[in-house]
């Protein structure tokens, strides 16, 4: 079977539970203060009866945290030191000449109620004519934990840091994670920004693997990108009591494969190092299924990634939902095919079987 991806025919998951959303007075642009944009927010998301509780959000003051860890006073004057958070920003993200609004704050039954909030990280971002899609781009597992937002300068160009504070895995941890990010017109999500820039030498073979259980189920995708088959990629199913496999093959696109170049050659992860491979955010504790990811380039070298947790960073949770994306698309193929194979099917018998 030979099929064509391309982004057009797959359905990016993103880390954005979005909806388009039109613009109303007051404008973004005209934003000044934080009760109008605390005002806005509110205004955008409230419904009496099926979102009451953003009568309740609240802008964060970036002193949460303190509420949330156990720390001297010395230790908490250096990890303020370290952060310079805003309660929004107004920029223009995707580059299209408009205005764009990010705001950090949570959802609680009253202010400072840490027990009943849920932060919340939301973009509005400007679409063709006069709408904004609004978006929250913290990840699920995140959200109990206070999160920050600075825009930064890089070389020139402005980026958005992200702090997420965490629970400690170990006593020296740093109690937040850091995220640089930028926005990606082409993927639309988030990106992380690594200094590194992109990885010289050339991939040449990419296996992905996502755990279904802990008795072994699993779904994969094998890509050999130096193949000269009419087919160079395999999906591969597999249940825990299944003795073999089930495989799936196709093609992938080469306009697609540009951008997961770019991608994936500019994505870094941190972890545990063992041996080869990077252990991202493992628990001993956690029910978590690991995601594999095995890199092979032109110059030989292998990286292998366990990541328990669905996507250390943005880049690599895009990563990720790219290839399931993949997976999920050929198989979507695969139905339409069956069902047209049965309607011609039927329709022959049917045609047989007419007087």
């Amino acid at each position: 079977m030979k099929k064509y991806l391309s982004k057009a025919g797959i359905l990016l998951i993103t880390l954005l539970t979005s909806g388009v959303i039109s613009a109303q007075e007051p404008s973004i642009d005209q934003l000044d203060s934080d009760s109008a944009v605390l005002r806005y927010v509110k205004t955008m998301n409230y419904e009496a009866k099926k979102a009451p509780q953003w009568k309740f959000f609240y802008l964060t003051q970036g002193d949460e945290w303190a509420s949330y860890f156990n720390f001297s006073e010395q230790q908490q004057a250096s990890y303020q030191s370290q952060q310079q958070p805003s309660k929004w920003i107004k920029t223009d993200l995707n580059h299209d000449g408009k205005t764009d609004l990010l705001v950090s704050g949570y959802i609680a039954k009253k202010p400072g109620d840490w027990a009943t909030a849920t932060f919340k990280v939301l973009v509005f971002l400007s679409q063709p004519g006069k709408n904004y899609i609004e978006a929250n781009i913290l990840p699920a597992k995140t959200e109990k934990f206070p999160t920050y937002i600075q825009q930064i300068n890089i070389k020139g160009n402005n980026y958005l840091k992200i702090n997420h504070w965490l629970s400690q895995n170990s006593p020296g941890d740093l109690p937040f994670i850091s995220d640089t990010t930028y926005y990606s017109s082409y993927w639309d999500v988030f990106l992380n920004y690594h200094q590194q820039g992109m990885r010289a030498s050339a991939i040449t073979h990419i296996n992905y693997k996502a755990m279904e259980d802990k008795e072994g189920s699993y779904h994969a995708l094998d890509i050999d990108l130096i193949s000269g088959k009419k087919t160079n990629m395999q999906i591969i199913v597999k249940g825990a009591k299944q003795k073999e496999p089930d495989i799936n093959r196709a093609r992938l696109a080469e306009p697609l494969w540009v951008h997961m170049d770019t991608l994936i050659r500019s994505s870094y992860v941190t972890g545990i190092q063992k041996g080869d491979t990077t252990l991202c955010h493992p628990d001993e504790h956690s029910e978590a299924l690991p995601v594999y990811l095995s890199i092979t380039y032109a110059d030989g070298h292998t990286e292998t990634i366990q990541d328990y947790n669905s996507g250390a960073t943005y880049s690599m949770a895009t990563i990720y939902n790219c290839m399931e994306s993949i997976i999920e698309n050929v198989f979507a193929q695969l139905q339409r095919r069956q069902e047209l194979m049965s309607s011609m099917i039927s329709g022959a018998i049917d045609g047989a079987l007419s007087f």
